[in-house]
């Protein structure tokens, strides 16, 4: 066996050229290393031609044009591919073309799925295949062979010493596909899986023929191919709502299963594919998919080995998408009793779970009957007034909105409704509203979160918003002084107001805004005073925020980007100032959207806007970047983004005011070996890297500061290597 064919070998070190070049009959090239020659082959001829010491590293490698003979001798060819079309290593585009092919001592390596094979003979081209060591690395399949051409024109294949390296293949090896006409094998001698190791090709297990062989003395009879076994469907994430009960609110779901070790593994919804993946050497697989509609839904997946022999199909996983929230109950009576609970009674979503709120304090809950009714009676409350409301939630964890307030006074028949049951003499209503409250000053504390203090009227309840979504709450002391600390908020501006609430429910005007930056250092203050301007909106007060969270590529090509916002806003898509469509985010602010057609072979950008109900426009902070299959350099801003390589050999680089920025798909070793880039302002060598480096679940964390982090989706500190990164 002679040795396997690699870039740097010295056969190679002859004349370049960057055109592509089409043979003469009878013509040969020999000693050429040929790159990039865009969408075109880079060889090809229309009858016979000869390739000798050549090397190809572009998106098509040779075109056979034409009936005559085709030898190919001593060549590395090496194929990225092009989406939508054959782009193979070697293929014959003759339609009704005959010719005798022989391959010698080569080898053909396609470095994504875009290419159909490594070698593709299709389209009614008939004749002889002679495979004489040869490797064959990556693409869906090495070797595919299919016969159109109808009776009579038969094909003979012949193959000795010919590799297929393990793990590299989307599908299988190879496949014959007998369409029209008859596939004869003549030849099949030393067929195998190998690796390469450190340069060099390691042999590995024999692989059987898909048939008999057809030699010149009695006919081999070949390794009959068992079918894998049925995959299974272990799980699904999120359950979100009822644990077990199938029923969720999340529509890009997560698989995991086992099936056959490497084995292709295919996910079926009914009868249609939405997607594959490959098993591990474990036979653990796991997917995620795209949006799923709110549906039931009954997923399967079946498993074909490297022979293309594929199983039956799993059990299948019944389940049920559920994203719209419930209608907001409905409080249709109270009475207080004598220990000062409140009986509560309503209607909302059938068999819905019902909290009482008091405020932001949980007070009761109830689970409605079948036909929507429910009844609870509420903890003990103090002397006072109480804003009561209602929510519901659906078996899928989808929250309503809340009831409109029911406002009992304990201690008091003023507020009560319905059936209310006084227990002491009328009391004299307040009715009128406090002042706003003034917003003084800020500080950014620990993980984002920001304290937030003012002045309101004393003993009032004080709400922080942004937007409609409340931030936190308070109660005023007795001088008047309040704080509150907000969740933890993403970097950037913040525009904050507040509401003060008096013990007799009444709500006072929304105070002057507060614009804090969060990212920034210190206290700050507006000077004091409730009539201050410093620290004015410098957008409205009412704007809402949106956030991209993820991006993920799927086979077909399309892209689904994950984001956040304000509950039931709209959120639009923009790659560059291009509108690319529309949706519309859940009850919990979630959002998905997917591309409708094929991202093209470059790296993209998107950034999201939302639009309330109330008519304001926010634009996302950071960016969803997405790479292109390719080896890509994909450039983090100063903003918060999320960034996909999409497979090859992509290098992220980051800048020393890089923010918050997560990359889901880094690959660190291996066929795809992603590189990070640093400033060395930021860190200047390996041991800097791990040193700031930790593990949270399945992902690294790299922390650069207050303002700056990397998150590594599925990826291990203990698997990074110095390797993995570049300091400029």
């Amino acid at each position: 066996m002679a040795a396997p064919l690699s870039w740097n070998d010295p056969m190679f070190s002859g004349v370049t050229t960057s055109n592509s070049v089409w043979l003469p009959n009878g013509g040969t090239i020999s000693n050429k290393s040929i790159t990039d020659t865009g969408d075109t082959a880079s060889v090809g001829g229309g009858g016979s031609f000869t390739i000798d010491d050549v090397r190809i590293s572009s998106q098509e490698g040779v075109r056979i044009g034409g009936s005559g003979t085709v030898n190919i001798n001593d060549s590395y060819i090496e194929t990225t591919g092009l989406a939508g079309d054959h782009s193979d290593g070697i293929q014959a585009y003759a339609p009704g073309g005959k010719g005798n092919v022989t391959i010698t001592n080569s080898m053909i390596v396609s470095h994504n799925h875009d290419a159909t094979a490594g070698m593709f003979i299709a389209d009614q081209y008939y004749g002889t295949f002679t495979l004489n060591n040869v490797v064959f690395d990556g693409g869906p399949y090495g070797l595919r062979i299919g016969n159109d051409a109808g009776a009579g024109h038969d094909q003979y294949v012949a193959l000795k010493d010919v590799y297929f390296i393990q793990g590299s293949f989307e599908y299988a090896p190879f496949i014959f596909e007998p369409v029209n006409g008859a596939i004869h094998i003549t030849q099949w001698d030393n067929v195998r899986w190998a690796t390469i190791v450190n340069g060099q090709l390691v042999p590995g297990s024999l692989i059987a023929p898909p048939q008999t062989v057809e030699g010149s003395s009695a006919p081999s009879t070949p390794i009959t191919p068992t079918s894998p076994g049925a995959p299974t469907i272990a799980s699904f994430s999120t359950d979100s709502g009822v644990a077990g009960d199938r029923i969720t609110n999340d529509s890009t779901l997560e698989l995991k299963g086992s099936a056959a070790a490497g084995s292709t593994v295919k996910i079926y919804d009914g009868t249609t594919q939405i997607g594959s993946t490959t098993a591990s050497s474990t036979g653990g697989w796991d997917y995620i998919t795209s949006v799923l509609k709110d549906a039931t839904h009954a997923l399967k997946a079946t498993a074909t080995n490297a022979s293309g022999q594929i199983s039956t199909a799993s059990s299948a996983l019944t389940l049920t998408v559920d994203t719209k929230s419930p209608a907001a109950p409905t409080i249709a009576s109270d009475t207080i009793n004598s220990t000062n609970h409140v009986l509560l009674s309503g209607n909302a979503e059938p068999n819905s779970s019902i909290k009482i709120f008091d405020g932001t304090s949980q007070v009761g809950t109830a689970t409605s009957d079948a036909s929507g009714a429910w009844n609870v009676t509420t903890s003990a409350l103090s002397t006072g007034s109480h804003p009561l409301t209602a929510t519901a939630t659906d078996a899928a964890g989808n929250v309503s909105a809340a009831s409109s307030a029911l406002d009992p006074v304990i201690g008091s028949s003023s507020g009560s409704t319905g059936g209310s049951n006084p227990v002491t003499p009328p009391v004299t209503a307040d009715t009128v509203a406090p002042d706003a409250p003034a917003l003084l000053s800020h500080s950014t504390i620990h993980k984002n979160h920001e304290l937030v203090s003012g002045t309101a009227e004393a003993g009032s309840t004080v709400k922080l918003y942004e937007g409609t979504k409340l931030l936190g709450t308070a109660t005023a002391g007795d001088d008047g002084h309040f704080s509150v600390t907000t969740s933890a908020l993403n970097h950037g501006t913040h525009t904050f107001v507040a509401t003060a609430t008096d013990e007799a429910g009444n709500t006072s005007a929304r105070s002057l805004p507060l614009d804090p930056a969060i990212g920034s250092h210190g206290t700050h203050s507006t000077g004091g005073s409730a009539a201050s301007t410093a620290g004015a909106a410098t957008v409205d007060a009412t704007a809402p925020t949106v956030e991209l969270s993820g991006i993920h590529h799927h086979w077909g090509h399309t892209a689904t980007i994950n984001g956040t916002a304000d509950a039931n806003s709209q959120i639009k898509v923009f790659e560059g100032d291009s509108a690319v469509g529309t949706t519309t985010a859940n009850a919990q602010g979630v959002w998905h959207f997917s591309t409708s057609s094929a991202p093209s072979h470059a790296v993209h950008t998107y950034k999201a806007q939302q639009l309330d109900d109330g008519g304001h426009v926010a634009a996302s902070s950071g960016n969803a970047i997405l790479g292109s299959r390719g080896a890509d350099i994909l450039i983090g801003t100063a903003s918060n983004d999320v960034l996909a390589g999409n497979g090859g050999h992509d290098t992220f680089v980051f800048a020393p005011n890089f923010g918050h920025d997560t990359i889901h798909d880094f690959a660190a070793g291996g066929r795809s070996h992603d590189v990070l880039e640093f400033s060395k302002s930021v860190f200047d060598n390996f041991a800097d890297v791990l040193a700031h480096a930790s593990q949270s679940g399945h992902d690294a964390i790299i922390s650069a500061g207050t303002d700056s982090s990397l998150t590594l989706k599925n990826v291990s500190v203990a698997g990074l290597h110095k390797t993995d990164f570049h300091f400029a």
